[in-house]
């Protein structure tokens, strides 16, 4: 409270709570009963301030007092002291404000001549006590990853006072963590719209997040995060991670490495840092990160299951799922500690291992866990082909309850679904509402995917308009992301309506805005879907050399295959098909062979199907 009450002083900058305890975890103290002041000297040398403030609370009965003394951090000289006594804890708001007043006083704080009162503590954060404790607790325990408490003593506050900002920016954060996009959304709603009860550095923490929520005010959100980098450099790592979304690697690389050298949070920091050099295939640079990174906290799980991640994408089955383990025995039941573990099972080819470790989250409460185990066995089972069952389980992941922002991207899934069905119409009647429902990265996939139904259609006009409304987003996002999306938009079109040239050009602007690496494990993947496509206009020009590369990348592409089982699977037979018309009769047999064995139980391409068992034999 004395952090919240002197932190509204232009005149003094105030190490954060956060920060505090931060440094102290770096130095293995954070579990210390009693903080010697060599301690707090080594505290304030990390962090770069040169007054500590010392304080003690004792209650008897009803009767509270606090003590503090200020003292050089360098010297141990003390600069002043103070004790407030005040009768029940209804009163601690104004005792806190008096010290604010004392504690200003003693370090020669000049106050601006006839500037209006600041405002009290009761004004910075809540009228009520027990709402400021129950967030205090929930905060304890948001660092201990127990996100439903956090989630229960959070709206306990808010029944308190529903006015208190910092609570509903906490459930704002830990619902967007646990995967509930609208209810964070709504909380970071409220929490923007009373930040001038908070001090600088947290209205302009919920400012940033606040327009980093949409990509419209995204250049709002950087140039909020580059005040921020200013004021409190060690919570740059939130920087990082929206710069990583914006694939902006390099930038994001430089400005988590600053939230690292100002002491903060390890998972965090490394691990943006860690995703960005992935992102950029600079596997051995993340490695080193994380492994620095476990050293430290050994019983992090979102360390452990970040590593888990990096060792996916990079190919090491065996590290990968070592490190899942770990994450798994410190948070079992995390859905996405279990679709790293499932992916694992589904590169070594063990299909019904990875459905039978997805399956257990069918048994949460929570639906997103459900819809992460309804994913999983949807991906298993179009590998092998099965589409009618993995259609209705991506039809079932609708109906689950979750908030529309969710059910827009569980929508688009299912109309991707259906465009390489071949069924156009049927994907239409989901983007209609992806449309209504999606934002940002979303609306975006909506729009393309509905541009594209549009057109196998038969309807240019409508194609053409949805084309035009992605160029629009495009033009508004400082990335490359949406600009990526609309060319590939374009070559498909234009592939739609014979222009292979044209095509060939477009896809070929989207592939080289392609970022090195694949990106989080549970995100949208680009590459294999620009490669199908690209493969695939030159397959029509007659240019099997070009093909070939692209359709072997796909096939090659390890990981990725995870989001792509249709094209991956696909991507083999035709690749046969390449390497038959080349003479090159033993290849084209692996591959036919490859092909046959994953679909041949199943309900899709039966006439692929019957020429890769007849060929798999030449």
């Amino acid at each position: 409270m004395v952090v919240t009450e002197l932190s509204q002083s232009e005149e003094l900058r105030v190490l954060s709570t956060d920060r505090i305890y931060q440094i102290l975890e770096r130095l293995n103290r954070l579990d210390d009963r009693i903080t010697s002041f060599e301690v707090v000297r080594e505290v304030a040398d990390h962090a770069g301030v040169g007054t500590v403030l010392l304080g003690s609370v004792a209650k008897v009965g009803e009767q509270i007092r606090i003590s503090i003394k200020i003292q050089e951090a360098a010297t141990g000289s003390i600069l002043g002291a103070k004790r407030v006594d005040g009768i029940g804890q209804e009163n601690l708001f104004s005792m806190v404000d008096e010290l604010g007043l004392a504690i200003r006083k003693s370090l020669e704080v000049t106050e601006v001549p006839d500037a209006p009162p600041g405002p009290t503590m009761e004004e910075l954060a809540t009228s009520s006590i027990e709402a400021f404790r129950l967030w205090s607790e929930g905060y304890e325990l948001f660092n201990e990853a127990k996100y439903e408490e956090v989630i229960s003593l959070n709206r306990q506050a808010l029944e308190i006072d529903p006015d208190f900002a910092k609570a509903h920016y906490a459930l704002s954060v830990t619902f967007g963590i646990i995967g509930f996009q609208q209810l964070s959304q709504r909380h970071m709603m409220h929490a923007f719209e009373l930040r001038e009860e908070l001090g600088e550095e947290h209205r302009l923490v919920i400012e940033a997040k606040h327009y980093d929520d949409r990509d419209e005010t995204v250049p709002k959100a950087l140039e909020t995060y580059r005040q921020l980098r200013t004021l409190a450099p060690w919570r740059n790592f939130e920087y990082a991670g929206l710069l990583n979304r914006l694939e902006r690697y390099e930038e994001a690389i430089e400005v988590a490495e600053e939230a690292i050298a100002e002491g903060t949070d390890r998972s965090a920091g490394s691990g943006v840092r860690a995703l960005s050099h992935t992102s950029l295939a600079e596997f051995e640079n993340a490695r080193q990160l994380l492994e620095d990174l476990l050293q430290r906290e050994p019983r992090s799980y979102l360390a452990h299951r970040a590593a888990g991640d990096l060792y996916l994408k990079w190919g090491r089955l065996d590290d990968a799922q070592r490190a899942y383990e770990t994450a798994d025995s410190l948070r079992p039941m995390d859905f996405r500690i279990t679709a790293g573990l499932s992916t694992v099972a589904i590169l070594r080819d063990n299909f019904d291992e990875a459905s039978r470790i997805a399956r257990p989250l069918l048994g949460s409460t929570s639906p997103v866990s459900q819809a992460r185990a309804l994913t999983e066995e949807a991906i298993v089972l179009l590998l092998r082909g099965h589409t009618v069952e993995a259609e209705r389980l991506l039809e079932q992941r609708i109906g689950l309850g979750l908030d529309s922002v969710t059910r827009a991207s569980f929508r688009n899934h299912l109309a991707e679904f259906y465009l390489l069905r071949g069924e156009p119409e049927l994907a239409l009647e989901h983007l209609e509402q992806a449309l209504e429902e999606g934002i940002n990265e979303r609306l975006n996939r909506a729009l393309h995917l509905s541009a594209l139904a549009h057109m196998r259609s038969g309807d240019a006009t409508a194609a053409e308009e949805k084309a035009d409304a992605l160029k629009v987003r495009a033009d508004q996002l400082p990335s490359d992301r949406v600009k990526r999306r609309w060319h590939r938009l374009q070559g498909e079109l234009a592939l739609e309506r014979g222009k292979t040239g044209l095509a060939i050009s477009e896809l070929g602007k989207a592939q080289e805005m392609l970022p090195p690496g694949p990106k989080g494990v549970g995100a949208y993947q680009p590459h294999v879907p620009i490669w199908y496509s690209l493969a695939n206009a030159y397959l029509v020009a007659g240019d099997d050399g070009e093909a070939e590369e692209w359709f072997s990348r796909i096939v090659n592409a390890g990981f990725l295959r995870r989001t792509e089982p249709i094209r991956w699977a696909r991507s083999h037979h035709l690749l046969a098909q390449i390497h038959e018309r080349r003479g090159d009769t033993a290849k084209a047999r692996q591959l036919y062979r490859r092909f046959y064995e994953l679909w041949r139980d199943g309900d899709i391409d039966r006439d692929w199907v019957e020429e890769a068992r007849r060929k798999s034999d030449l």
